[in-house]
């Protein structure tokens, strides 16, 4: 599967909603080439969103713990960490992802937190500590208990933005695995830009084709991701099987 490149993009887009359904002109074509970014923001936005892709799973090390400081704030971290899924300290002081022993916090809320280690400035080592929590306390910043002694880097897991794709990034894992799936929801945001929304609700032929059309290959790719992770039906990797039907007599 070759999917799209970004320069092939534009031109398709052209063919698909132009064909039949809207008279394309020079200036039309130059007003979607401006557009084209807000398009693409729209149209992976809204992928990213409705499905949770194993490849924006990552792990990223390059922060660190500060000794007396129970909070973490991450949003330098690039690309944009979306969701927190895991939170480390590497031990000893100065390890790295490569040859340090990962103490995992657990995941809670802010109360509990509050409530476990009421004393912030008190300060504990990850290493001989009973218990390791982490909680979000807004957006960008994890609080920890109990609060670090010294300087630890962090591993944080979780679903991360990827890189769009653009002119000086023609490929990315959407545009290529699920090309599908990312076109249609390109053509909704173009069916928008074209006839202003509530234009393009009224006429069946664009936009709100390709919203069916993308909700069936949304359903379709989540059931492949559920199968990428061995969650599929009985938790297996595998398509569910057919069940044979007794021949009528």
């Amino acid at each position: 599967m070759t999917g799209y490149t970004y320069d092939q993009l534009l031109p398709a887009i052209v063919n698909y909603s132009g064909e039949n359904s809207y008279p394309f002109t020079l200036e039309t074509t130059d007003a979607l080439t401006q557009a084209m970014p807000r398009i693409i923001e729209q149209g992976e936005g809204r992928c990213y969103r409705a499905l949770v892709f194993l490849a924006t799973r990552t792990q990223n090390a390059t922060l660190s713990f500060t000794a007396g400081n129970r909070e973490l704030d991450f949003s330098g971290i690039t690309p944009t960490l979306m969701v927190i899924e895991g939170v480390a300290a590497l031990t000893p002081v100065g390890s790295n992802q490569a040859n340090g022993y990962k103490r995992t916090f657990d995941v809670t809320d802010l109360d509990s937190i509050d409530m476990l280690w009421p004393q912030p400035s008190v300060t504990y080592s990850p290493v001989t500590a009973s218990f390791r929590y982490w909680a979000m306390k807004d957006d960008h910043t994890i609080v920890v208990c109990p609060t670090p002694d010294d300087t630890y880097k962090v591993e944080l897991t979780g679903i991360f933005m990827p890189e769009p794709i653009s002119a000086t990034n023609q490929s990315t894992y959407l545009s290529t695995v699920y090309p599908e799936l990312f076109f249609a929801s390109l053509m909704i945001a173009v069916g928008g830009f074209l006839r202003d929304y509530g234009q393009a609700s009224d006429d069946p032929k664009l936009a709100v084709s390709w919203e069916a059309q993308f909700e069936k290959f949304r359903d379709l790719a989540t059931a492949e991701e559920q199968r990428r992770r061995s969650a599929g039906i009985g938790w297996t990797a595998n398509l569910p099987t057919l069940l044979a039907q007794p021949q009528q007599s």
